[in-house]
């Protein structure tokens, strides 16, 4: 396992599993907004951002129900 935690008072390591991996274009996300980020959409936050359940919950259902033609998953290099 790879040290997750840049900072000294963060330790240890969790597995990540991604279950969902699909291209959606941020204009389907940014209605959703983090009042912990000053009501910035969600497309506006960082890697880490804290998002509470409600909205997390919207982009996980977005995310579901999107109907992607490409996927990440696809590229292929060469």
């Amino acid at each position: 396992m790879a040290e997750c935690w840049q900072q000294d008072k963060w330790v240890g390591c969790f597995p990540v599993k991604c279950h969902i991996v699909k291209d959606i274009p941020n204009s389907s996300l940014r209605h959703i907004t983090l009042e912990n980020n000053e009501n910035k959409p969600v497309t506006n936050s960082r890697d880490t951002q804290e998002v509470k359940i409600e909205q997390g919950v919207k982009v996980i259902k977005i995310f579901k129900e999107h109907v992607s033609k490409t996927c990440i998953q696809d590229m292929h290099t060469q």
